[in-house]
C-alpha cells in the first residue's frame, strides 16, 4: 500500500493594507519575497507560493533585483506563482465583472512577466464568505480547484468543516473542488504545531495538504521553520514533500473523492463587514458602473467611427483602482480610518478617469443636431443601455442671464417632433438666491444606447409653480392609477404602498430603527443584528426647523416639498438621541417603484441602524442578487449579502428593494430590514477578554456625520418583478445621462451599438481590445432558461442568444461586426 502524502504548501499572507498603510504593506511584501528568496535558494527542496500579481507589480518597480531573482526561480520550480488572481478581494460585494477583471489582470501581468498562462488552482485565503456566483465564472475562466479558509462553518452547522475538501455546484451546471483549510499559516518556530493540526484533522485522507508559513504581515518561511521540517521529512514514516496548490489537488483526486457537495454560498463569519464604511461599499458599486458605462460608451463611438481611439490604458488604470481596493480588507471595512481615507482617494482616481472616458465619448455622440430655434436651449441625454427606457430625467441648466424683473423663470420641455413632455421644475442644487440656475425634471422615453435630443423652452409664472397637495385626515394620499401611497402627517411614516388595488406594506412603513451593536466592525461574535434600542421619531416643529437650518423658528416635520406632472417629492424629519434623519419620498406620477432617500446624521456610536419595510408577504422566499447570479438568503432575522436588491416573494406577490450601495440586510416574519450603517471602532478586534478601545481619549468611529442612501421600492405580481428587478437595477445603477448645451449640427448621429428587447438579457460591457476587435459581455439575469437576440445595428448584425438560467456569455466582434464566442479569458 503506498504511503500516506503530505503537501507542505508554504505562503506568506500579506494583506497590503489593514492596520497600516499601503507604503507598510509594500515594504512587507519585499521584506518578505527577500527573505524567500533566500530561503528557496538554501534549501533545495523548497518551494514556495505566492498570489496576488500587485504584490509582484510593487517589487518589479521598487527593487527590481530582486524581481529579476524572483524570475528565475519561477523558471526553476522553485517559486510557485498560485491563484493567478490581481490580488485577494473580498468575495462577498464585488459584482460578478469585478471577480472576472481580478482573475483577468492578474493572469495578464503573469503571463506578461513570468511566462506563466495557465492556473487550475485559486486561491482566497482570507476573505470572509464566497459567493456562489463565484463557482462559473471560476470554472469558465479555466479552475478547476479553490483554496479558502473562512468561514469556519457552514451557515446553520454546529461543527466546523475545516480541511475538508467539497464539490462546489454553481450556476449552469459549473463545478469546482474546495479544499477548506483551518487556518492559512504559522507562527515563527511553531510550524510543527501547525502541521500536526492539519495532518491530524485529515488522517482519514490518503492524500493531505498543510498550509503553513508567517502571515498577514507577511513573512512566509523561517530558518527555524525549515530546520524543524527538514528534521520531520527525514524521519517520518509517510510520504511528505514542499508541493503547489496544484499539485495536492492533482495527487488528491488519484485517490479520494469529495467528503460530500455544496451547492451554495458559504457566508457566515463577519457579518457586520456587508455594512461598515458604507461609503467605501457606495464608491465601489458607482466605481464598478462608471467602468461599465465607459467602455460601452466608449466602444460604441469607436465602432460609429467618432472616437479615434479607445482610452484602453487608462481605462485599464481605473480598473487597477477597483481591483486594489476591493481588497477583503478594504471594501468590507475592516480596515484603519487611514485605509478609509486611501480607499476613496484611490476609488476617486478610478472614478474621474471613467467620467472624462465618459464625457468624452458622450460628446463625440451629440454631433449631426438640428440648430435650435429662437428660445429654445437644446438638451442631449444618453441613455447607456441596450433598452428602450421610460423614466424620470433631472437636468440642471443656467438660463443667460437671470431673471432680475420678478417672477420665476420655468423650464417646458419639448421632444424633437416639438411636443410637449410632463415636466417640473424643483429645486435646483445651488442656493444663489436668484432666478437663474434651474432644474427641470421630466419624462422621456429613450431608445437604446442612445443620445436623444430634447428641447427646454422657458417661460416666467408668477405664484407658486407647484401643485397643490394638501393633507386630508392625517394623511397625503397619492395616487396615480397604478401606485397608491399614503404618508402619515404625524409619524413621517409610509402607512400603505398599494401596487394596482394591492397591498404590499403594512401601516408605519420606512422606519429607521437603532440596533445595539459593539465597537467591532466584523462582527465576529454575532449572526444576526436584531436587538431593538430604540427607533427615529418624527422631529418636533422647533427641531425640524434647527435640523432643516431654516429661518423660520417652527416648521412641520412632514412636508410636500415638490408637486408636479412628474412626481410629488414629501420630506419627513426624525431624531433620536444625539443623531437626525432628513427622509424624502419621491412618489412618480407614472410607474410603480418608489423611491426613499435617507440623508442621515449619524452620531451616536455602538449602534446599527436598519431601514425597516414590513410587508405583507408571508413565509415568502427571500433572495438577493449577487456576482452573475442570484442568492438564496436566509429569512430568519440572520444579516445576508446581496448586491444591487433583494426580493421578498410566495410566489404570487412579491416585494423588492433596490439600493445604491447597501450589502446587508434581514428578513424575518415578512419584513425586510435593510443594513444602513453602523458605528463601530476602526479595527476594534475583539481579542479574548480584553478592553478593546482606551479609556482615557476619544476613538473615531465609523460613519459618523451625514450620509446619504437611496432605495427603491417595487411590488407586484411574483412573475413580473422576478423578471423586471434586474431591469429595473441597471436603471438606478446606470441611469441616463443629460447635458443642456448647444450641440454641433456637422457630423452624424452614431448609430446604438446594441438593442434588446428581453430584459433579462443584460449586456454587461463591450471593449475594444489590444487587436481591434470587440470583446462583449451578455448575462441571461434570469433564474429561467432564455432565447432571445442581441441586435448590434453599429455593424448590421444580431447574435441569437440560448442561454441557460445565469449563464455568462462571452464573444467577440471583428471590425466588421462578425461575432464568434469567445473564452472568458483570453
Amino acid at each position: 500500500m503506498e504511503k500516506k502524502h503530505l503537501h507542505l504548501i508554504c505562503n506568506a499572507h500579506i494583506d497590503p493594507v489593514w492596520l497600516w498603510n499601503r507604503e507598510e504593506g509594500i515594504g512587507a511584501a519585499i521584506s518578505t519575497f527577500r527573505t524567500a528568496v533566500r530561503i528557496c535558494k538554501q534549501y533545495g527542496n523548497f518551494i514556495f507560493n505566492h498570489n496576488e500579481a500587485v504584490l509582484y507589480k510593487y517589487i518589479e518597480e521598487y527593487d527590481s533585483v530582486l524581481f529579476g531573482e524572483i524570475q528565475t526561480l519561477v523558471k526553476e520550480g522553485k517559486w510557485n506563482l498560485m491563484g493567478g488572481w490581481y490580488l485577494q478581494p473580498d468575495c462577498n460585494m464585488p459584482c460578478g465583472e469585478s471577480f472576472v477583471r481580478q482573475i483577468e489582470m492578474g493572469q495578464r501581468y503573469f503571463r506578461e512577466k513570468f511566462g506563466i498562462d495557465r492556473f487550475d488552482t485559486a486561491i482566497n485565503f482570507d476573505p470572509f464568505g464566497h459567493t456562489i456566483g463565484l463557482v462559473q465564472i471560476m470554472a469558465k475562466a479555466g479552475y478547476s480547484n479553490y483554496i479558502v479558509c473562512r468561514p469556519e462553518r457552514l451557515d446553520g452547522a454546529a461543527e466546523s468543516f475545516n480541511n475538508r475538501v467539497f464539490e462546489w455546484n454553481g450556476f449552469c451546471g459549473s463545478k469546482i473542488y474546495v479544499f477548506k483549510g483551518h487556518r492559512y499559516n504559522s507562527s515563527m518556530g511553531n510550524v510543527m504545531k501547525t502541521v500536526n493540526e492539519f495532518s491530524d484533522m485529515q488522517k482519514d485522507k490518503a492524500v493531505v495538504c498543510a498550509l503553513w508559513g508567517i502571515g498577514d504581515h507577511g513573512g512566509g518561511p523561517s530558518e527555524i521553520d525549515m530546520k524543524d521540517l527538514d528534521k520531520f521529512i527525514s524521519e517520518s514514516d509517510i510520504k511528505v514533500v514542499h508541493s503547489t496548490p496544484d499539485k495536492f489537488f492533482e495527487d488528491y483526486k488519484k485517490t479520494c473523492k469529495p467528503d460530500f457537495a455544496l451547492n451554495k454560498s458559504f457566508q457566515s463569519f463577519a457579518i457586520g463587514c456587508y455594512t461598515s464604511m458604507t461609503r467605501v461599499k457606495q464608491t465601489n458599486r458607482k466605481l464598478e458602473n462608471q467602468l461599465l458605462i465607459a467602455e460601452k460608451l466608449s466602444s460604441a463611438m469607436v465602432a460609429n467611427g467618432l472616437l479615434a481611439d479607445y482610452p484602453k490604458e487608462k481605462l485599464y488604470s481605473a480598473w487597477e483602482d477597483l481591483m486594489f481596493w476591493q481588497f477583503h480588507d478594504s471594501l468590507p471595512g475592516s480596515s484603519i480610518q487611514q485605509v478609509e481615507n486611501d480607499v476613496l482617494q484611490g476609488m476617486g482616481h478610478g472614478l474621474e478617469i471613467a467620467a472624462k472616458a465618459n464625457m468624452k465619448a458622450f460628446f463625440a455622440g451629440c454631433g449631426g443636431q438640428t440648430p435650435p430655434k429662437a428660445g429654445e436651449m437644446p438638451v442631449l441625454v444618453c441613455n447607456p443601455l441596450p433598452y428602450t427606457i421610460t423614466r424620470e430625467v433631472e437636468c440642471e441648466y443656467m438660463n443667460m442671464e437671470s431673471n432680475r424683473a420678478g417672477g420665476y423663470t420655468t423650464g417646458i420641455v419639448h421632444d424633437e417632433n416639438g411636443n410637449a413632455l410632463p415636466c417640473q421644475n424643483e429645486k435646483e442644487s445651488s442656493n444663489l438666491p436668484l432666478d437663474w440656475a434651474k432644474k427641470v425634471t421630466f419624462t422621456a422615453t429613450l431608445p437604446p444606447m442612445s443620445v436623444s435630443r430634447f428641447n427646454i423652452v422657458n417661460k416666467v409664472v408668477f405664484g407658486d409653480f407647484r401643485m397643490p397637495m394638501q393633507a386630508e385626515n392625517g394623511l397625503f394620499s397619492f395616487d396615480n392609477g397604478t401606485l397608491s401611497v399614503k404618508i402619515n402627517t404625524e409619524t413621517g411614516l409610509m402607512d400603505s404602498y398599494c401596487v394596482n388595488g394591492k397591498e404590499y406594506l403594512k401601516p408605519g412603513a420606512a422606519k429607521l430603527l437603532v440596533i445595539a451593536d459593539t465597537v467591532d466592525p466584523w462582527g465576529m461574535k454575532q449572526t444576526e443584528f436584531r436587538n431593538v434600542i430604540g427607533e427615529f421619531k418624527p422631529a418636533s416643529k422647533k427641531r425640524t426647523a434647527e435640523i432643516c437650518g431654516v429661518t423660520p423658528k417652527s416648521l412641520p416635520c412632514v412636508r410636500v416639498i415638490e408637486n408636479g406632472e412628474v412626481r410629488t417629492v414629501i420630506e419627513s424629519v426624525f431624531t433620536y438621541k444625539n443623531s437626525a434623519l432628513c427622509m424624502r419620498y419621491y412618489l412618480p406620477k407614472q410607474g410603480k417603484n418608489v423611491r426613499i432617500n435617507l440623508r442621515v446624521f449619524s452620531m451616536d456610536r455602538s449602534v446599527m441602524l436598519k431601514f425597516s419595510l414590513p410587508t405583507m408577504i408571508e413565509n415568502g422566499v427571500y433572495t438577493g442578487k449577487t456576482a452573475y447570479g442570484r442568492d438564496t438568503l436566509n429569512a430568519d432575522g440572520t444579516e445576508r449579502v446581496a448586491h444591487g436588491w433583494v426580493m421578498l416573494s410566495d410566489g404570487k406577490d412579491a416585494f423588492g428593494v433596490l439600493n445604491t450601495g447597501t450589502y446587508g440586510s434581514d428578513c424575518k416574519d415578512g419584513e425586510i430590514r435593510m443594513s444602513v450603517l453602523r458605528t463601530p471602532a476602526y479595527s476594534g478586534h475583539p481579542w479574548e477578554n480584553r478592553e478593546i478601545l482606551p479609556t482615557d481619549r476619544l476613538t473615531p468611529r465609523i460613519d459618523m456625520g451625514e450620509r446619504l442612501y437611496d432605495y427603491y421600492l417595487i411590488g407586484g405580481d411574483a412573475g413580473e418583478i422576478s423578471d423586471e428587478i434586474d431591469f429595473q437595477c441597471a436603471q438606478v445603477h446606470q441611469p441616463p445621462v443629460p447635458l443642456c448645451y448647444l450641440p454641433p449640427v456637422t457630423g452624424k448621429r452614431p448609430k446604438a451599438l446594441c438593442e434588446i428587447e428581453n430584459h433579462a438579457l443584460e449586456l454587461i460591457t463591450v471593449r475594444v481590445e489590444d487587436d481591434g476587435n470587440y470583446r462583449i459581455r451578455l448575462f441571461n439575469a434570469s433564474p429561467r432558461p432564455l432565447k432571445t437576440t442581441a441586435k448590434f445595428p453599429v455593424w448590421g448584425t444580431e447574435y441569437a442568444v440560448d442561454a441557460q438560467p445565469f449563464e455568462i456569455i462571452t464573444l467577440k466582434a471583428d471590425k466588421k461586426g462578425k461575432i464568434t464566442v469567445a473564452k472568458m479569458i483570453g
